[in-house]
């Protein structure tokens, strides 16, 4: 006669967890790794353990996720930095951009704020997401503003 192995209850909470399993894939962090791999420690079979080479492909995958978390992580931030740095050298530019509900428009950026969306932009009143621009140009100069001929004087 062979014993049979048979796991004990799960616990409520342990595998039902919503932010573990009914969580899409792209929301689950490190806790949720953690808290799967020690439920599957627990309720394991203790007649036919994970052999070694299993927790060390575990551990090694582990380690990948958190280390491609952390680079997605810094590839944010410099993707954000540059955004940014994008906005404010269109300080004084000329842009035209499509603005919901209004259509294209035309005018000078004089500032711009961060949302979480992504730099806005101000233009002559409007805000408009930097992601919404077309083009940029030089600003226009206005009559008085421009240039003397060549060879003439300037006062």
């Amino acid at each position: 006669m062979s014993a049979s192995y048979v796991p004990p209850p799960v616990e409520v909470g342990v595998l039902t967890d919503p932010g573990i399993i009914a969580s899409p894939l792209d929301t689950l962090d490190s806790q949720a790794f953690l808290k799967l791999f020690v439920a599957q420690l627990r309720f394991q079979n203790p007649m036919e353990p994970a052999s070694g080479t299993e927790m060390m492909l575990q551990t090694a995958q582990f380690t990948q996720v958190e280390m491609l978390t952390q680079i997605l992580n810094a590839q944010q931030a410099s993707i954000g930095m540059a955004e940014l740095t994008t906005a404010s050298s269109l300080i004084g530019q000329q842009v035209t951009a499509n603005q919901e509900g209004i259509g294209e428009v035309t005018g000078l950026v004089d500032g711009f704020h961060a949302s979480p969306d992504g730099p806005v932009l101000h233009v002559d009143g409007l805000d408009v997401p930097l992601a919404n621009v077309l083009s940029v140009g030089a600003p226009r100069a206005n009559a008085g503003d421009q240039p003397a001929a060549p060879g003439t004087a300037t006062t």
